[in-house]
């Protein structure tokens, strides 16, 4: 994975949070924060929202295909919106 691959995915993921963000009329508390754990090539991005932080892990490879592989999105997507984008309450 290039670094401009990554990048380019780590923003489309960055904007696709935002967008479900909206959607459900929750706000972040935080830009979206994120560490590489070099030792299983992972990125774990942080979400914080109404005081709680949400965590989840993207592989090196699904955030470098993110923006180019629709079945890549549609995964990704699909755990976003289950694991780390808040409920409305």
């Amino acid at each position: 994975m290039s670094e401009d691959e990554r990048v380019v995915g780590q923003k489309h993921v960055e904007a696709t949070i935002a967008e479900m963000m909206h959607g459900r009329e929750v706000q972040s508390d935080a830009p979206v924060a994120w560490h590489h754990d070099f030792d299983r090539d992972v990125w774990i991005l942080e979400v914080s929202s109404r005081g709680e932080k949400h965590r989840w892990k993207i592989s090196g490879e699904d955030l470098a295909d993110y923006a180019t592989d629709r079945s890549v999105r549609r995964r990704v997507d699909g755990q976003l919106r289950m694991y780390v984008i808040p409920q409305k309450t």
